[in-house]
């Protein structure tokens, strides 16, 4: 269904980007945004044009036709994350959020800088009336080549969010273990292994020998 995926271009509609991005994660983000979609969409924009986990250079995005229907944000880890990039962010909006910021940085952000040698991904999300079409299958199939085959791939995901969890397992992706995070949620941290190919290969070696 998707006609193209690729990188966020600078003439995309940041607005349609920063609502998908607010809807693929109920967990985190509303905290940051005191579960305001109103707040979020004013934050968002800036926080895509600086240097944050969610700048355009680690956002892709699929279209039909010529729409955007979903996106993927994904980036090189670990990764260090700019504070000030944040609060620039902020005073772009014109929002006050100096506390809840911290507690996001704090609880969400700064464990980006421990993630594994690999690339890391943040986001994925479908447009609400593209959903039950495969439309997250093709997203995922499509960025992956984009990392090569010599890096691991890594995502958290809800452990009650069994769609993804089966979409990411049917691609290579293993749970290496569960932890909590914001809100107490639980998650499985998933690894989608370098050279998966070949480690399927000497796998499948050892059980005929």
């Amino acid at each position: 269904m998707i006609t193209t995926i690729r990188k966020l271009a600078p003439d995309d509609d940041l607005n349609i980007v920063s609502s998908l991005i607010y809807e693929t994660d109920k967990y985190f983000l509303p905290t940051l945004f005191e579960d305001n979609k109103d707040i979020a969409m004013q934050i968002l924009p800036h926080m895509i044009r600086r240097n944050t986990p969610y700048n355009e250079d680690n956002i892709y995005v699929g279209l039909v036709d010529d729409k955007i229907v979903g996106i993927v944000v994904a980036f090189r880890s670990p990764i260090k994350i700019d504070v000030g990039a944040f609060f620039d962010a902020l005073e772009g909006a014109g929002v006050m959020a100096a506390e809840r910021l911290e507690i996001a940085l704090k609880e969400y952000f700064f464990p980006l800088e421990n993630e594994g040698d690999g690339y890391y991904i943040l986001s994925i999300c479908v447009d609400e009336s593209y959903r039950e079409h495969g439309i997250g299958n093709e997203l995922l199939d499509g960025v992956l080549p984009c990392f090569g085959k010599e890096l691991d791939v890594y995502v958290d995901c809800a452990v009650d969010n069994h769609v993804a969890l089966e979409m990411y397992g049917a691609r290579g992706f293993e749970k290496l273990f569960t932890f909590e995070r914001v809100r107490h949620m639980t998650y499985h941290k998933l690894i989608r292994r370098a050279n998966r190919e070949t480690i399927i290969q000497q796998r499948q070696n050892e059980e005929v020998l």
